[in-house]
């Protein structure tokens, strides 16, 4: 595969993993909204503010669904994690600072930077308070003001996040860290509190968490007017997505099955396929001569008939010593030759040893001709010296019964 297709194949097989990651956490994933019955959820602070009284309602389709007549509590926390979805647009503060100048009470619970934050010139610092905070009594917000907006107490604080600048009213404060700020608008006000897990479900019973949420709902709230959560920015809106309606829906297994198959595909886009290759024909064998000639042009090309030569010559005379036990100079060869092989084999043997010697004589000899004393001297060499005969005579003792 090439190096494209591997990276097309690493591609296919992220976007594999993240359909696959979105089915399962589609509808499920933590928020801060009222449906959500985790710690980190607000169905607690709903259901208290139902059994004193007041309107409940869950905002999940965003803001532009708020009342006209805005004398009501808007409660407003952004979400776990590290990225708020969806975000607070402009448009949104906009419209959240012309309602409070209505009349309306917001209560935002945030320790990110946001449209509203921007809008009213706050800047938040996600580490204004220490790392550790070890004793109880550090991690409680204390009050500037003994009445008011502050009626409730101390708060437990769960986070770091503090105001840095911008503050108009501080409410709360940790040593000198300011992490509630009030903000009057018009005939409403924004409250902006540092730390979204005052309100949480596992928060709401420490300290004086409950008593502010409560208090503050009797000074913004007349009677008979709705309290409001805004869930689809407090991470509730996960619910109301394409993932969450085909789980509610019963078409999480296709969406499973569709996702596999898309990853199929994906993968199977990113490799490339192997094609059949034919096998190579294969040339025609020919025969002895064409051997010979095709072995004859090799050397002629490469210049080497004359080493040839003398390599063949070398191989023939040693299997011919190795044979008879006597040495190639010596006279009675070519007589044990005849005697222990025949006076054909001593006359082919002759021939052979003609043939090397006129190639020798020649300074350039001709590779065809060179070519045509090995075949000679190999076929001498199958057809006499390597039949099982008897005992071979040694060099010496031939050399004595010629003598």
């Amino acid at each position: 595969m090439s190096r494209l297709g591997r990276a097309a194949a690493l591609l296919a097989l992220f976007v594999f993993a993240g359909l696959l990651l979105l089915l399962a956490s589609g509808g499920q994933s933590t928020s801060r909204a009222t449906s959500d019955r985790g710690p980190e959820g607000t169905a607690a602070a709903a259901g208290v503010l139902e059994r004193l009284g007041y309107e409940v309602t869950g905002l999940s389709l965003g803001l532009h669904v708020l009342p006209r007549t805005p004398s009501s509590l808007l409660v407003l926390s952004s979400p776990p994690g590290l990225v708020a979805w969806p975000p607070l647009t402009d448009g949104d503060a906009d419209h959240l600072l012309n309602w409070a100048d209505g009349g309306g009470v917001v209560m935002h619970f945030s320790d990110r930077q946001d449209a509203l934050l921007d809008a009213l010139g706050l800047e938040v610092d996600a580490t204004a308070l220490p790392r550790r905070l070890v004793a109880q009594a550090e991690r409680l917000a204390t009050p500037t003001r003994p009445a008011g907006w502050t009626q409730g107490g101390p708060l437990a604080l769960a986070g770091r996040a503090g105001f840095s600048s911008g503050v108009a009213e501080p409410l709360f404060v940790v040593g000198d860290v300011v992490v509630a700020s009030l903000h009057r608008r018009g005939l409403g006000a924004v409250l902006v509190i540092a730390d979204p897990t005052v309100v949480s479900n596992a928060s709401l019973s420490l300290a004086g968490n409950l008593d502010f949420l409560v208090s503050v709902a009797h000074l913004g709230v007349p009677a008979g007017a709705p309290v409001l959560f805004d869930d689809l920015h407090a991470g509730g809106g996960d619910g109301h997505g394409v993932i969450a309606y085909a789980r509610r829906a019963g078409a999480g297994g296709a969406i499973l099955l569709g996702a596999l198959a898309l990853g199929l595909l994906l993968w199977r886009l990113g490799a490339r396929s192997a094609a059949v290759v034919p096998p190579p024909e294969a040339l025609p064998v020919g025969g002895a001569a064409e051997y010979v000639r095709a072995l004859a042009g090799l050397y002629e090309r490469s210049e080497l008939a004359r080493h040839a030569l003398a390599v063949s010559s070398r191989q023939f005379r040693r299997a011919v010593e190795e044979r008879a036990r006597i040495p190639w100079e010596h006279e009675a060869l070519e007589d044990w030759l005849a005697t222990e092989l025949g006076a054909s084999a001593a006359a082919e043997f002759r021939a052979v040893r003609d043939a090397f010697a006129h190639q020798f004589a020649d300074t350039a000899p001709e590779p065809d001709a060179v070519l045509r004393a090995a075949r000679l001297a190999a076929r001498f060499e199958t057809q006499w010296l390597r039949r099982s005969l008897g005992p071979s005579v040694s060099p010496t003792a031939a050399a004595t019964q010629t003598v």
